[in-house]
């Protein structure tokens, strides 16, 4: 099965090879505006079903920064590898803690929204409010995974807004670098709600929301009242393309910019190309396997663990990845500082280990169901194949489902239906209580009660004893053996395995000078944008 796998992606890279040969000659410079800006068009592998921007997906997360604007940002550009992890102020021009339990964040005079209004310190209470995010009745409840720290939030003054927190809160500031914290206007959402919001969303950010086109594109407009600038693109286009070839075949002919999504065995086809880039950032994200808690076979942790011991992770990023990435240490990431552990190591790749756990377990080869969202993840599709030959070594009978869209491959996971999931979980902020916490916790999307259509494990209360000490303990040693004893529950549950951590490549033309980031985010405001002609 890996010999297939590689074979397929053999054959791809010949027909996108003839693709790119075809096209190749077609090559045009970047189309001007009448201004003089150029129009840029993005080939995309899939575009966000919504645009709320309190909503976590990759998609979405992908093109947050080109409407939005963080209170307070995260400086990733602030190194060679896009990977910056010092807050710099943003839409928040200073914060400061004034009492152990209470902050004032300074906001920036003269921000102007996509409508013209003014960025008052009424729309950042809002943006951060009980009733938008974490209250009882909160309108987009995904707040919580951040701001459940909250006990209030104010207008203090024309240009101070002060929040209390519950507790004393050991990362308040880094909570507003998530990828739920934007500013919105408050009289705009409030007139619409917050499902139309969604559909016709209004920011802060370098460009405007123009129209979107479902299945086809979204388009963007400079908002030329940006208050950091001059955006240096007159429009944006996310133009869907699901194949990558097409993606290729558009970016080689200059009918694209910039794509995403680029095969890792399909790079040096691309860097034959004179008026091609291809460029490389080491996202923090990881891809994962998530095993139900609440399916018939899985319930049983014993088989849980079976299912991570027979997966050769180093095999796989070997066969599928060149070895360009690693097998990540299970919620341990170099960003986290003080927290980092880097003597953990994720379950060993132990197939006997695996048929012992079987046979404890009463295993009898019980058909399992794995559902895997088609096109969604570069190469998960090959790596479950690869994986399926691996569980079945052991005896584990896995049968895979491809779907078309994640919310086809998630029906019925809450209610037992599905064993085997794919999945993606991010380093939200740099600290552990992403994803650990935020992901896992009772507020998150893998726990299951209401209001979660996702959801596929009970968190144990001994977990969720500890999430709540880990958010606002602020000594670092105690924090620190916290978030061990968490992990050591987690692993032990084995709800999931982290596969590899992402590595993306963007393939760009030369005479854009633009530097992606260890997150989704593609930022094409004015820091991080030129056009050289």
């Amino acid at each position: 099965m890996v010999r297939e796998a590689h074979n397929r992606k053999v054959r791809g890279v010949a027909v996108v090879a003839l693709v790119v040969s075809l096209c190749g000659a077609l090559s045009v410079d970047l189309a001007r505006a009448a201004d003089g800006r150029p129009d840029l068009v993005i080939g995309v592998s899939s575009l966000p079903e919504s645009l709320r921007p309190s909503e976590i997906s990759n998609t979405l997360n992908r093109i947050k920064l080109i409407f939005l604007d963080h209170l307070i940002r995260r400086d990733y550009g602030g190194t060679p590898e896009g990977d910056g992890s010092e807050l710099v102020p943003n839409l928040a021009e200073s914060w400061t803690c004034i009492e152990p339990t209470v902050w004032e964040i300074r906001i920036r005079k003269g921000v102007k929204f996509h409508n013209g209004e003014e960025m008052t310190t009424d729309d950042v209470a809002f943006s951060f409010s009980a009733d938008r995010f974490w209250g009882p009745n909160a309108q987009e409840p995904d707040g919580k995974r951040y701001f459940d720290v909250l006990k209030k939030v104010e207008a203090a003054g024309p240009d101070v807004v002060r929040f209390e927190t519950r507790a004393p809160d050991p990362i308040f500031p880094l909570r507003f670098s998530s990828p739920v914290s934007f500013v919105i206007p408050r009289k705009y959402y409030q007139e619409v709600g917050a499902d139309k919001f969604a559909l016709n969303p209004v920011g802060t950010g370098p460009y405007k929301l123009t129209a979107i086109k479902k299945g086809d594109y979204i388009k963007f407009a400079a908002h030329d009242a940006y208050w950091g600038g001059r955006p240096p693109a007159k429009t944006i286009t996310l133009r869907l393309v699901p194949e990558l070839a097409g993606r290729i075949a558009g970016l080689v002919s200059g009918e694209f910019h910039l794509i995403e999504g680029v095969a890792p065995d399909l790079v040096d086809t691309l860097k034959a190309y004179p008026d091609v880039d291809v460029r490389r950032v080491k996202i923090e994200n990881e891809r994962l396997l998530v095993i139900s808690t609440v399916h018939p076979i899985t319930k049983d942790k014993r088989i849980r663990q079976a299912i991570v011991h027979a997966i050769d992770r180093q095999k796989i990023i070997e066969t599928l990845w060149r070895g360009e990435t690693v097998v990540p240490k299970p919620f341990n990431f170099p960003s986290y500082g003080p927290y980092y552990d880097p003597t953990r190591m994720p379950r060993e790749y132990n197939p006997k280990k695996a048929v012992e756990l079987l046979k404890e377990a009463g295993y009898k080869g019980e058909p399992l169901n794995f559902r895997v969202t088609k096109g969604y993840y570069v190469n998960y599709e090959d790596a479950a194949q690869i994986m399926l030959e691996m569980w079945k070594s052991v005896g584990l009978n896995v049968n895979l489902e491809i779907r078309e869209g994640a919310s086809l491959a998630w029906k019925g996971v809450k209610d037992g239906e599905v064993a085997l999931v794919n999945w993606s979980s991010g380093i939200h902020i740099a600290d552990p209580v992403t994803p650990l916490w935020v992901d896992w916790g009772p507020a998150g999307p893998r726990a299951i009660g209401p209001g979660k259509p996702n959801a596929s494990w009970v968190v144990p209360d001994e977990f969720a004893a500890l999430g709540k000490r880990l958010e606002l303990e602020m000594d670092v040693s105690a924090r620190r053996k916290v978030h061990k004893q968490m992990v050591d529950i987690i692993e032990d549950e084995c709800p999931g395995a982290a596969l590899w951590m992402e590595v993306v490549w963007y393939g760009v033309r030369k005479n854009i000078q633009w530097k992606p980031y260890s997150f989704w985010y593609m930022d094409f405001g004015p820091r991080n944008l030129k056009f050289v002609n």
